[in-house]
C-alpha cells in the first residue's frame, strides 16, 4: 500500500509541471499590422453604420480628403452625422494592398482596392495614417489613387510591406525642414522642366505615381508615361507636411497653379518621402498622387 501512495504521488509531482506551465503571452502586434488592422477595422465600421459614420470615426481632427480639393472630413462629417443621424450602412469595400511606415511605427500610409456594391468598375485609394497618443491609428490623408474594373484591382491577401526606411534626422523639427526643402527644390523644378527630369533623383524603384484613369504605376517603366502626362510650366505650392517621430519618413501636400497674375489653381499632390541615410539630401518620394481640376463647364 505504501508503495502505491509514493507511486501517486510521485508520479502527480511528475506531472503537476505540465498543468503549471503557462503558454507564453502572444507578441505584441507590428505597428505595420496594426495600420492593416485598422484599416480593416475602418471598412468593417463603415459597412455597418455608414459611410459618415465610418470616415468620422476613423479620421484624425484634421483629417483631409481630396476630390481634388481638400476637405477637412472630420468637421463635414460631422455636419452630415448631426442632419442624418441614421444613415444606412455604406456598399463602399475597400482592402490595404501595400503599405510603408516610419521605423518609429508612428506615420505610415497605405494603397489599395475599392468597390462599391455590384458596381463592375471599382479603384484604388491612398491614405496616411497617424499613430495617436491612445495608441489608436487615425487616418490623416484620404484619397482616390486610380480607376480600373474590379478584376484589375489588387488581391484582398496579403498585404505588401515596403522596407522600413533607414535614415536618420537630428529631430522631427530637423527632418520637417529637410523634407519641405526637397519638396519646393522639386517644385520649382516641375515648373521650368518635364516631369519625367524633374523627378530624376528623386523616385525610388517601387515609388508609387497615381492617375486619374487606371491603376497607380508601381514600376519605373509604368511610372514614366504617367509623369509624363502631367501638366508642365506650372508653379507648384506645398501646403501642409508631416513627419515621424524617427524624422525618418513625412508627407507634404499642395497645389499647382498657372504661373501668371492669375494663378488658377490646376491641381493637388500628396506625396510621401522616405529618408534613406544622414543626409539632407537622402530623402526620396515612395509615393506621388496628383488630382487635376477639372476646367468648369
Amino acid at each position: 500500500m505504501k508503495k502505491v501512495v509514493i507511486g501517486i504521488l510521485t508520479s502527480g509531482l511528475l506531472a503537476a509541471p505540465a498543468f503549471a506551465k503557462k503558454a507564453p503571452p502572444a507578441p505584441p502586434p507590428l505597428p505595420s499590422e496594426e495600420v492593416i488592422a485598422a484599416e480593416r477595422a475602418f471598412d468593417a465600421f463603415t459597412a455597418e453604420h455608414g459611410f459618415n459614420a465610418g470616415f468620422h470615426e476613423f479620421s484624425a481632427p484634421d483629417a483631409l480628403t481630396f476630390g481634388p480639393a481638400p476637405e477637412r472630413t472630420h468637421d463635414t462629417t460631422a455636419a452630415a452625422l448631426a442632419a442624418t443621424p441614421n444613415e444606412p450602412p455604406s456598399q463602399l469595400r475597400w482592402w490595404p494592398a501595400r503599405l510603408g511606415i516610419s521605423s518609429s511605427g508612428d506615420l505610415a500610409y497605405d494603397l489599395g482596392g475599392w468597390t462599391y456594391g455590384d458596381n463592375p468598375d471599382g479603384g484604388w485609394f491612398f491614405t496616411v495614417w497617424q499613430k495617436q497618443a491612445d495608441g489608436s491609428w487615425k487616418w490623416l490623408i484620404d484619397t482616390r489613387a486610380g480607376s480600373g474594373s474590379v478584376d484589375a484591382l489588387p488581391p484582398k491577401q496579403p498585404t505588401y510591406t515596403d522596407f522600413i526606411p533607414h535614415g536618420t534626422s537630428d529631430s522631427p523639427g530637423t527632418a520637417a525642414g529637410e523634407m519641405m526643402a526637397a519638396d519646393v527644390t522639386l517644385n520649382k523644378a516641375l515648373t521650368v522642366q518635364a516631369a519625367t527630369t524633374a523627378y530624376n533623383g528623386f523616385l525610388v524603384p517601387p515609388s508609387i505615381a497615381s492617375q486619374e484613369s487606371g491603376a497607380p504605376a508601381q514600376t519605373l517603366e509604368s511610372r514614366l508615361p504617367i509623369l509624363d502626362a502631367r501638366p508642365q510650366g506650372l508653379a507648384w505650392t506645398p501646403e501642409g507636411q508631416g513627419v515621424s517621430k524617427a524624422g525618418d519618413f513625412g508627407y507634404t501636400w499642395g497645389h499647382s497653379a498657372t504661373d501668371n497674375h492669375d494663378a488658377t489653381i490646376q491641381g493637388y499632390y500628396i506625396r510621401v518621402w522616405r529618408k534613406d541615410g544622414p543626409n539632407a539630401a537622402d530623402w526620396h518620394i515612395i509615393a506621388d498622387i496628383y488630382h487635376p481640376v477639372k476646367p468648369a463647364a
